[in-house]
């Protein structure tokens, strides 16, 4: 039988620089909180990138047959959902980008912080995504070492890498992250989170 979109979309995020783990789980995720169509936008979004690395709306129209216009207005969309990360682009639009594991994916579906069927029906297929035995058929079979001696004169090519560069400062950050009066006083601090009463003890 054929792959449908979201078991499609489920492997291409799986290739991501930090990926999830591609089983049931994150198909079952992605049915709940996509449409066909929403599916087939974030199948045009690169896979073998790092985080935060945003392409604009033209460029991922090339690659999905929709008009640039509405593909923009459907990202916003999924943007405001928590099911695509935006950001700035080098020319002053908004670019976007597929969330990977740990950057956004699975945390944004949670940050409005709501006790809804949704959240919970989302809440329990992230633990059964994520729980520990998945997690080492996912990522722990593949008997590579802890630890590699490499000689120091030695260049290896890394095809893939996702490294984060922690910012000096936050007035370093990008405007729209400091308020300019204190390096310690950031314009978008973490939100406090009460855990949900229902999510509580699950294993």
């Amino acid at each position: 039988m054929p792959e449908d979109k979201f078991e499609r979309l489920s492997a291409h995020m799986a290739g991501l620089a930090i990926g999830p783990q591609n089983n049931e789980y994150l198909v079952a995720m992605l049915r709940e909180s996509l449409s066909e169509k929403e599916a087939g936008v974030l199948l045009a979004l690169p896979s073998g990138v790092g985080p935060l690395k945003v392409v604009s709306p033209a460029q991922i129209a090339a690659r999905s047959g929709i008009s640039v216009d509405e593909l923009d207005n459907l990202l916003s969309n999924l943007a405001v959902r928590g099911l695509v990360y935006r950001s700035k682009g080098e020319g002053g639009g908004w670019g976007y980008c597929l969330h990977q594991f740990g950057y956004g994916m699975p945390q944004a579906i949670f940050w409005p912080n709501e006790d809804t069927p949704y959240a919970r029906r989302m809440a329990d297929l992230c633990i059964r995504h994520s729980r520990t035995d998945a997690l080492i058929e996912g990522f722990g079979g593949t008997g590579t070492k802890v630890y590699r001696w490499i000689p120091a004169r030695r260049t290896i090519e890394v095809r893939k890498q996702a490294v984060l560069t922690p910012l000096p400062s936050w007035r370093a950050a990008p405007s729209w992250m400091r308020t300019g009066a204190s390096d310690a006083e950031p314009a978008c601090p973490p939100v406090p989170m009460t855990p949900l009463p229902w999510c509580a003890g699950r294993q």
